[in-house]
């Protein structure tokens, strides 16, 4: 039996790790296989929810997985394209990094199906990706070729996402075997393949970018390096797709590359973004927009009055921060209209000869379908709800004037005076001439 703390300390270092080092070696599904196990232990309540979604996305899609398979291999088969295709649903921790990335829940996510398309030569994956291409319709921007320029670990396929059967988004991988070996087991293919002399050494050196950044790790390890400088360069080597920075106090904050000081200010606490106006990177004032780098210390200066502008979520890469803009943003807004809505109703209320109080029109709120006093006003706001409305919601018992009678503000002129009505709710008074008919100016 292990106790519980050692588990987690093993399950985290091999997130932190044993699954970026097999990532970097090019062997993916392994990485796949730790990040899983990893993720089961370190948060099970989430790991068992995943995988109950996707249980029940299975059975309600029945055969879905098999159909494309079929589908796409009859279709490349009629195209004289030899290929094996295989699809599945992506794991749980890929699906809750997904969610985490882009902050948005299971429902929304569009593309859990993946699928391997493996075919003899480079120039067959180009036609099957046209086959693919021509038979459902891309998504736009999710077209990645890593045949023409690979990826540090090797790493080479073909990868685009469609909208397939059921209007499912589907993505594929097309690639050769070759290149599938690769995918599936990183640097350890290459020894499989031997060159003219039967030397398996001279591929890796030649051939693998992945051996070589290997090599160079070992060269490190032998140079005497402590283990905690040891430790902290091979994160930053395996992590080459993120920027690890640090606040004035120490802790350390993992982004995306290209990150801002906004994905920062987010990152630390929402309340810090929603509210930042500026930052320092290492003790020197820089702008918002900013590209941080590794070891960046960032200080975010904030301002109870500042809200964050709109145009941040353009500018933000984590999903966290353009989540917390968009919500700011919305939050904002209807804070407008409520606050124009409540001034409308007041006036309202005031013409009506009617009580006004946020109690009297909390009453009125199941007739207008609110559950809130804010949301009717920016209802009212928003031009949703009508002022009369409102007010025959609050006091049933009232009924609007007539327009005529509105022109008039509900009374008859008096003797020798008239009235002419300039625009709605705009009248013009004026005395009538001695001896003139009183229907003159009408």
């Amino acid at each position: 039996w292990v106790p519980q703390e050692k588990r987690d300390r093993v399950a985290q270092e091999t997130l932190d790790i044993y699954a970026p080092l097999a990532a970097r070696m090019g062997m993916q599904d392994m990485r796949e296989e730790l990040e899983d196990l990893s993720f089961r232990q370190l948060s099970p309540e989430a790991y068992a929810s995943i995988a109950a979604r996707v249980s029940e996305l299975r059975e309600r899609n029945g055969l879905l997985v098999e159909e494309i398979e079929r589908e796409l291999q009859a279709e490349l088969a009629r195209r004289e394209i030899k290929a094996d295709v295989k699809g599945r649903e992506k794991r749980p921790y890929s699906i809750w990094g997904k969610m985490e990335r882009k902050a948005i829940g299971f429902e929304q996510l569009s593309d859990l199906y993946g699928f391997r398309v493996m075919v003899r030569s480079v120039e067959d994956c180009y036609r099957a990706l046209g086959v693919v291409h021509t038979k459902w319709a891309i998504v736009p921007g999710r077209f990645k070729d890593y045949i023409s320029t690979p990826k540090p670990n090797d790493y080479r396929s073909l990868h685009t996402t469609v909208v397939g059967p059921k209007r499912q988004r589907v993505e594929l991988q097309i690639r050769t075997y070759d290149m599938d070996d690769i995918a599936e087991y990183g640097i350890a293919a290459h020894a499989l393949y031997k060159d003219e002399s039967g030397d398996q050494s001279i591929i890796l050196s030649n051939e693998s970018r992945a051996y070589a950044w290997l090599r160079k790790t070992i060269e490190n390890l032998s140079q005497g390096l402590s283990p905690e400088e040891f430790l902290e360069h091979t994160k930053l080597e395996l992590f080459h797709d993120q920027v690890f920075c640090f606040t004035p106090k120490g802790r350390l904050i993992a982004l995306p590359r290209k990150a801002t000081p906004i994905d920062f200010a987010y990152a630390v606490h929402t309340d810090i973004g929603n509210t930042a106006v500026g930052c320092k990177i290492n003790g020197t004032i820089a702008p918002l927009v900013s590209e941080l780098k590794n070891g960046d210390e960032v200080e975010i200066i904030t301002s109870k009055a500042q809200t964050p502008p709109g145009a941040w979520e353009t500018i933000a890469v984590t999903g966290k921060a353009r989540a917390a803009v968009r919500r700011a943003t919305r939050t904002a807004v209807r804070a407008q209209y409520a606050g124009l809505g409540r001034k409308i109703a007041e006036r309202a209320f005031a013409r009506a000869g009617k009580a006004f109080s946020e109690e009297a029109v909390a009453k009125g709120m199941p007739r207008l379908a609110r559950t809130a006093v804010e949301d009717v006003f920016a209802a009212v706001g928003r031009g949703e709800i009508k002022t009369d409305d409102l007010i025959r919601a609050v006091y049933p018992e009232w009924t609007a004037q007539r327009p005529e009678d509105r022109a008039t503000g509900g009374n008859k002129a008096p003797q020798g005076e008239g009235w002419f009505e300039l625009k709605r709710g705009h009248n013009l008074k004026f005395k009538i001439p001695d001896g003139a008919e009183e229907g003159y100016a009408s």
